[in-house]
């Protein structure tokens, strides 16, 4: 990993380059008004090009008062080089200071338990679910 071209932007808006990456999952993740219930994306570069995004709502996804991080996605070719652990330790980080509650996490995909197995103490509440396609 190249720690050095790497850096993070935390915004209030999503970037709308996101959407220009043609990939499945971030239509599910972040299109149409799953995004509009987040107060906070952070946004994961290399270099110039936006490789991850985590989005926070304060609130819940579904306005439970319930912290949780909505949508969480690295690009396929930059998984499993840490690049996940990144943006998820920088995204609990910084979603710390809006809130002291326990933050919530849907996960649809098996391929995070090794990294989500990581966070079990800090404060985040993982639940599973599938997605029918």
């Amino acid at each position: 990993m190249i720690k050095n071209r790497l850096h993070l932007h935390l915004t209030n808006k999503i970037n709308k380059d996101i959407y220009k990456l043609k990939d499945f999952w971030i239509g599910i993740l972040f299109g149409g008004d799953r995004h509009s219930c987040c107060d906070k994306f952070l946004h994961l570069y290399l270099g110039d090009k936006l490789i991850g995004l985590s989005s926070f709502s304060l609130s819940g996804e579904k306005h439970n008062n319930t912290p949780e991080i909505v949508g969480f996605y690295i690009l396929p070719e930059y998984r499993k080089q840490g690049y996940g652990k990144l943006l998820l330790e920088k995204s609990i980080k910084d979603f710390r200071r809006f809130t002291d509650k326990k933050l919530t996490m849907v996960v649809i995909s098996n391929n995070m338990d090794k990294l989500l197995n990581k966070f079990k103490n800090d404060n985040l509440i993982i639940h599973k679910t599938s997605i029918l396609i």
